[in-house]
């Protein structure tokens, strides 16, 4: 899978992106509760630092703006990037948070202070090498970092069929992640998985249903415990 391809694919969806992705779009009820559950990982981390790897035109570090000391989203895709910028501009928020065209592989040489919070929201598949990529960000967390991944299972229909409208080229390309496989690429990066149960109840049924009527899993990663 190429990256460079993934670039051109997404830049041609930028325009209509937040319209089929956003808060208000079909699939709002779904954005704010990822909104809902990210608002409660980051206030455990406060001051919290966040980066959005694949982070598209920037919704989901805007909508979590108010509770950050500092956030950078970053993606192949100059125009999703330069809709981002559009919007923290508007939002008031451009000094805080800010977005860059970088590739993931960036992350292996990261220069700047660890963040709170490392997301790949539905990222991670469109990315060439993402078993690397997750070594990567695993580099950039703090101590008490947490990294958050949503990915789509490769056997439920909603993600047969995305690798079907992939391979036709109807859809940026892909390879889906199934959650063993993103487990053992955690545990060969040091990390090991939090619950959602963990954090509460609620969380833990949300979690169990999301993977069940979307096939999309949220799966959440820390340090691995020294000892």
């Amino acid at each position: 899978m190429s990256e460079a391809m993934a670039a051109v694919a997404f830049d041609a969806l930028a325009a209509g992106w937040d319209g089929r992705h956003g808060p208000w779009s079909p699939r709002g009820a779904g954005f704010r509760l990822r909104v809902a559950l990210l608002r409660r990982l980051s206030r455990r981390q406060r001051p919290c630092r966040v980066l959005d790897v694949g982070c598209g035109t920037g919704l989901h570090l805007l909508a979590l703006a108010g509770q950050l000391e500092s956030g950078l989203g970053i993606d192949l895709a100059p125009a999703m990037i330069e809709r981002a910028r559009r919007h923290a501009q508007a939002a008031g928020q451009a000094g805080r948070i800010r977005f860059d065209v970088l590739p993931a592989a960036s992350l292996a040489s990261w220069p700047g202070e660890p963040f709170d919070l490392v997301l790949f929201l539905g990222s991670l598949e469109h990315i060439a090498a993402p078993a690397q990529a997750l070594r990567d960000a695993a580099g950039c967390l703090s101590q008490r970092g947490l990294l958050v991944t949503l990915i789509l299972h490769p056997s439920h229909p909603l993600g047969r069929r995305a690798s079907r409208c992939a391979g036709r080229g109807s859809m940026p390309p892909l390879r889906l992640i199934a959650p063993v496989e993103m487990e053992t690429w955690a545990a060969q990066a040091g990390l090991e998985r939090v619950r959602l149960a963990d954090l509460s109840p609620f969380w833990g049924s949300y979690g169990l249903l999301a993977a069940m009527l979307t096939g999309r899993h949220f799966i959440i990663f820390r340090r691995r415990a020294s000892g």
